[in-house]
């Protein structure tokens, strides 16, 4: 069962820790999952192509870690298997999101950004699209980096 407050969430990880963003990013997945297994939720996964409909080859090599990631976290005799997908999109990728969350009526929005380190943020264009969907979403959204 999840972790039943945001206090004993936080007593799990080792704050101080060189690999705090290690531990992070692993509790979240794994209470995650916990989440979706005591809600008998629905999860897919989305991968947005921002220029043109790729290869069946490209598709395939995307979709290879989400096929690893549940190797790893989901059970075999999970359900849960059956009610993971992966899901292309097409276009901006905030709009692809957002269309998708909205034609589904998809409850919550986990998205993943990327720290830069500082010196690279300063000449790196910032990517507005957490910002977009963040600011655009009809539902939930959780920015996880």
């Amino acid at each position: 069962m999840p972790a039943t407050s945001i206090e004993a969430l936080h007593r799990s990880v080792e704050w101080a820790a060189s690999d705090v963003d290690a531990q992070v990013n692993h509790l979240l997945q794994k209470t995650a999952l916990e989440l979706l297994l005591a809600y008998h939720t629905r999860l897919t996964f989305i991968k947005v192509f921002e220029g043109s409909v790729p290869t069946s080859e490209l598709q395939a090599a995307v979709e290879e870690p989400v096929r690893h990631w549940m190797g790893d976290h989901v059970p075999m005799g999970s359900d849960l298997r059956k009610r993971t997908c992966f899901e292309p999109g097409f276009g901006p990728a905030a709009e692809a999101i957002l269309k998708f969350a909205g034609d589904h009526g998809v409850d919550l929005i986990v998205m993943g950004v990327e720290r830069l380190d500082p010196v690279m943020a300063a000449h790196v264009p910032k990517s507005a699209t957490a910002y977009e969907a963040v600011r655009n979403a009809s539902c939930p959204l959780l920015p996880v980096r």
